[in-house]
This record gives C-alpha cells, structure tokens and sequence, in this order.
C-alpha cells in the first residue's frame, strides 16, 4: 500500500501546480482586457452597426447604415458615397464586411453592390449587377461575403 503512495502523491502535486499555473494565466490576462463604449458621441457616423471587422493593420471597421466607419483607437474616419467621385463607395448603408489575404477590405451593401478598398489608395472599386452580363452580381443586395 505504501509503495504506492509517492506515484499518487507526485500526480496530485502535478495536478494542483498545472492548475495554479493556469489560474494566474487566467487572471493575468482578464486584467488586460478594456472595453470602451463607441457611440455617435465618440463620432460613429449611426448608431445601427451592421457588421465590424478588424483589417491587418488594427484598424477596426464598422458597417452603419449611414456610412462606413474606421476607427483606430482614437477617432472615427467615415467614408460615405459622393455621386461625383466615382472612388467613393457604393452605397451608404453597409450590411457586410470581410477582410482578404491581400488586405483588402469587402463591403457588401443595401442596394450599391459590391465594394473592395484599397487601403493604399483610400478607394474603391465598386462591382454591380449587371443584367446584361451573367456573370456579373445576381444582385446589388450583398448580405453576406
């Protein structure tokens, strides 16, 4: 029986200096962690955010109704349509957002189609149903990407 005993005793120290170990981890890291309300009042150009994506160099995007929102820690960067700058979005109000492995943002719209931005540029090139061309959008309701 008490041969044993060191084999069950040398487990149960094993176990109890895992646990404390993963604990402290635990602990440690939930006191990094800070959350900070964004609201029209921090300069989000809507309320109603549709989708948030965070792109590769930080850089937190949020689809509003009314405009596409990067926030970098600090203050709001809104791009919104201007109907005479064909390199501004589509569309206003963003249903959708999917960064690729290029770095390039997608934003799916109500009604504007498809929108990719070049974050070197600051542009965007805007891709639409065209019903002439089946191989073009089915549809300028992107809900998903």
């Amino acid at each position: 029986m008490f041969n044993n005993f060191p084999h069950y005793f040398y487990k149960i120290i094993k176990i109890m200096i895992i646990t404390i170990i993963l604990q402290s981890q635990f602990s440690f890291s939930q006191g990094d962690i800070k959350f900070k309300r964004l609201s029209i009042g921090q300069g989000l150009s809507q309320s109603t955010v549709e989708t948030i994506v965070q792109d590769q160099m930080g850089f937190m995007w949020f689809g509003t109704e009314d405009g596409l929102n990067r926030y970098d820690g600090y203050q709001f960067k809104i791009f919104k349509h201007d109907p005479d700058d064909p390199g501004s979005i589509s569309n206003n109000n963003i249903w959708c957002l999917f960064v690729d492995s290029n770095g390039f943002l997608w934003i799916g719209t109500y009604t504007g189609g498809l929108n990719r931005f070049d974050p070197k540029t600051e542009t965007f090139t805007r891709y639409l149903h065209n019903p002439a061309d089946q191989y073009s959008l089915s549809s300028n309701r992107i809900r998903s990407i």
